[in-house]
């Protein structure tokens, strides 16, 4: 790993130049395990299995590095192509989890991800920059044989990468976090979208710590 101009270390993971700590958050990340630490160890709780985890939305890696010490096999998801290098660099010690850097959504195509100006994460529109595609379609979460934890973190996405992957939740019954937040309407969505989807697919909600939300199969 050999950091590029502008990327920087905060306890222990790598971060691309395009993205800021703020004050406020870095308080807050020293009083935490790690970056919502609650949350996780709340969608842990109703984990029974320890086969496979997939992450959409991985970031740097937050989650994604507890994920590998605790699940056989982790596919970490993530569509910006500077915070995936991050990722990768931040994962490398686990030779149990992969990075995958594509864009999640509902259909093919290509989409331009940006980040958030002054904080942490991306947004993404229509563009030519990356590559979309549904994660049913995804090789490496085809060639999984067992995906227990699905977690679905796209910043507003989640509605589209939800009936994306409606193959592999059915296939699989995974216990699936999916964080709920206002970001949804930007893409056309709402929290009832979502906790409709999730009712016709057979799932309830188990726990929720907002804007994180368990689901698990009925």
């Amino acid at each position: 790993w050999v950091p590029g101009k502008g990327e920087f270390q905060h306890k222990g993971l790598w971060y691309p130049a395009t993205e800021h700590i703020t004050k406020a958050l870095a308080a807050r990340l020293d009083q935490e395990e790690f970056y919502r630490a609650d949350r996780f160890h709340d969608a842990m709780a109703q984990v029974k299995q320890w086969r496979g985890a997939v992450e959409c939305g991985a970031h740097v890696g937050e989650w994604s590095r507890e994920l590998a010490q605790r699940f056989e096999r982790v596919v970490a998801i993530e569509a910006h192509p500077a915070t995936a290098k991050c990722l990768t660099a931040n994962l490398a010690a686990h030779k149990n989890a992969m990075v995958v850097q594509c864009a999640l959504g509902l259909d093919y195509g290509r989409v331009d991800v940006t980040s958030r100006k002054g904080s942490i994460g991306s947004r993404v529109t229509r563009g030519d920059g990356v590559n979309e595609m549904p994660l049913d379609a995804v090789p490496e979460i085809a060639a999984l044989e067992a995906l227990d934890y699905l977690k679905v973190h796209v910043n507003g996405c989640e509605l589209q990468v939800l009936r994306g992957a409606i193959e592999t939740i059915e296939r699989h019954r995974p216990v699936i976090t999916v964080v709920i937040k206002k970001a949804l309407a930007d893409y056309g969505a709402t929290p009832e979208d979502i906790f409709n989807f999730m009712a016709i697919e057979g799932y309830r909600v188990a726990s929720r710590l907002k804007p994180y939300w368990v689901f698990v199969s009925k």
